[in-house]
């Protein structure tokens, strides 16, 4: 960060004596910021742009860097193809996969790429992955980039509805798919879960199938009467030049999907900024460059997965794992990391505060390891957990919670490696971001929660929706939290301090407002997972008399909820978050419905107890607890 805030004061005759300088002069000189880190990340346009910016109004149809042409594919592997560092790491709950130089990688793009040509997919078309995160998945990605197609990808753990209703809407030319993955230690078979995707995608003639006998292929055959089915591996590598074709910054290059919990899920369509933004966290923002290993758990359905192949542009190694993080030992992640090399260790704080709970002490791994900083995202980590980080993990990495989100496929806040760490906050707003914190007049406020805001176009803004002609829905999504106001109002309730640094109180359409008091459903949880009886919890807010009933349900560790524990949590909460948010009722429930990425699911639960329909239940990992709910709140 220090070294790039001295290039851009120097480029720029800028005076950058510190980060809230370099924020402050980021916001308000977008053109020269991005032109800045552009020219030092020495990103390869395959033709250079007229202007950074051409600003509109509103901003939301701002065009950035018009007339260039750039492609992904080409920034990961056009410079290193002759490369022998390690590009990937690719790993299973059955070991070792397969470790691929640059020049490999670059050979297995290659020789996909030919494969998917010759059935049909250049400049225009859609290639869909349903696949695991795998060397596969990442060499599909690369070889449809280079063709110029749109790439979207969901993870086969997903509910065959839930894949469904993304696929489906995306309507691909060509499914790439697996056949299985595997999860604590058994072989999951998806084959029927191919078949239904593909019946429910007319549009979709040509499947490309990895990891498939001979009896799986004659069933898909049987099954799926006039598509043409590939079985295709990574074994075949080809000497033949990748020729990549060119994007516009408004050409789609994925699309990702929103939760979709409570109807369809939204098609976020995404281009090239994306990868720049990507560029800016991990080489500013985290301090990484080409001597990193890099490793975030996630699935190929989660934007962190799109966010951490992103470091092959810049030369970095990349580890993929696919599987259960606590199979066979919840160890076992620390140990991989340890033994690979990691040095940029990201997780889910989910994961983190399992651990916690667990008593699980990690440090006589991380001592032997090369990890220099851990991420956190998916919620908030609360205060107690960069203490665990810091007593039980690893005594002296940068511990770095991150938020933005899949509609930005990037970050809002994150860390910085010239900060100092805040036990419960994020270190600082993102570089370019023109992030605030508004109170409900529309006024921007320090020390004070509000709705998060970003008031200036940034370069990963989505250039749409599927489906969406007018505008109307990204439009209605962002842009009306404040009416007569142009600014993207994100659905986060946070805090900006007087030091810069961010504190999340949760999604603002599940804070709770009894009196007209809002308050971050996080602050909640935040002490209550520290009530050893309480295993899990989730917090909504209903009308009650012209007013808002706070209730709380809580899963136990063990036995029945009875009144001299619920008398304890209503204290507790009195005491250490507010009188005025003392729940009305609490309830015991045997799960706390998650989506498949790890994140509570408030929205659903309140629209139950407003007796609102939930359309799209595919998408949360437990459904079948939501039953509970039903019945708890009807009676």
């Amino acid at each position: 960060m220090r070294r790039f805030r001295d290039f851009a004061a120097k480029r720029f005759n800028a005076h950058l004596a510190d980060y809230a300088a370099l924020h402050r002069w980021s916001v308000e000189n977008p053109e020269d910021f991005w032109r800045a880190f552009t020219e030092s990340a020495h990103i390869p346009f395959l033709r250079p742009f007229e202007k950074v910016l051409e600003k509109q109004i509103p901003w939301r149809h701002s065009r950035w860097f018009p007339g260039a042409e750039i492609n992904w594919a080409h920034m990961a592997l056009g410079a290193r193809r002759e490369s022998d560092k390690t590009a990937i790491i690719a790993l299973d709950e059955q070991g070792e996969r397969a470790t691929l130089s640059y020049r490999q990688l670059y050979k297995k793009t290659s020789a996909m790429a030919e494969l998917l040509a010759a059935h049909g997919i250049g400049a225009g078309k859609r290639l869909a992955a349903f696949m695991p995160n795998s060397e596969e998945t990442l060499i599909v990605l690369l070889a449809a980039v280079s063709r110029g197609a749109t790439f979207s990808s969901t993870s086969p753990d997903f509910g065959v509805g839930a894949a469904a209703d993304r696929l489906s809407q995306f309507a691909p030319d060509v499914l790439c798919a697996a056949t299985h993955y595997f999860f604590k230690g058994k072989k999951i078979s998806v084959v029927d879960k191919i078949v239904e995707i593909v019946a429910r995608s007319p549009q979709t003639r040509t499947l490309v199938i990895f990891r498939a006998d001979a009896a799986e292929l004659e069933l898909l055959g049987n099954a799926l009467a006039g598509v043409t089915i590939v079985a295709a591996n990574t074994a075949h590598e080809s000497d033949a030049e990748i020729i990549f074709k060119p994007y516009g910054f408004s050409d789609p290059l994925y699309v990702m999907y929103s939760s979709g919990t409570t109807g369809l899920p939204k098609c976020i369509v995404q281009g090239h900024g994306v990868i720049i933004n990507h560029m800016k966290e991990h080489m500013l923002h985290c301090g990484s460059g080409a001597s990193d290993t890099i490793f975030y758990y996630t699935t190929c359905g989660w934007m962190m997965y799109n966010w951490l192949v992103s470091a092959l542009c810049f030369g970095a190694t990349v580890v993929l794992f696919d599987g259960n993080p606590f199979f066979p030992s919840a160890d076992s992640l620390w140990k991989m990391a340890a033994d690979r090399g990691v040095t940029v260790f990201g997780t889910s704080a989910k994961y983190l505060m399992t651990l916690a709970q667990e008593n699980f002490d990690a440090r006589e791994i991380t001592r032997q390891s090369k990890i220099r900083a851990v991420l956190s995202t998916g919620s908030v980590l609360p205060p107690e957990g960069f203490t665990f980080v810091y007593e039980h993990i690893h005594e002296s990495a940068q511990l770095s919670s991150i938020s933005g989100g899949t509609d930005l496929n990037g970050c809002f806040a994150l860390g910085n490696p010239d900060l100092p760490v805040t036990l419960g906050e994020l270190q600082s707003r993102g570089l370019g971001m023109a992030v605030e914190i508004w109170n409900d007049a529309g006024e921007s406020v320090v020390n004070e929660t509000g709705e998060l805001v970003c008031t200036e176009p940034f370069p990963s803004m989505p250039l749409g929706f599927l489906g969406d002609e007018t505008g109307e829905r990204y439009r209605s999504s962002y842009f009306e939290r404040y009416p007569g106001r142009d600014v993207w109002a994100h659905g986060d309730f946070a805090l900006l301090n007087e030091r810069g640094g961010m504190v999340f109180g949760g999604r603002s359409d599940a804070t709770l407002n009894p009196g007209g008091v809002r308050i971050g459903t996080a602050e909640i949880y935040r002490v209550l997972d520290l009530m050893p009886e309480i295993e899990d919890s989730l917090i909504i807010g209903r009308p009650k008399d012209e007013d808002e009933q706070v209730v709380l349900f809580v899963k136990l560790r063990s036995g029945e909820l009875g009144d001299p524990l619920r008398d304890v949590i209503r204290k507790t909460i009195r005491d250490k978050v507010s009188p005025r948010h003392v729940p009305g009722a609490i309830l015991q429930v045997s799960g706390v419905p998650y989506t498949i990425n790890g994140k509570k699911v408030e929205l659903a639960v309140k629209y139950i107890a407003l007796g609102r329909p939930i359309t799209n239940r595919e998408t949360i990992a437990n459904k079948e607890v939501l039953a509970e709910y039903e019945a708890l709140l009807k009676s």
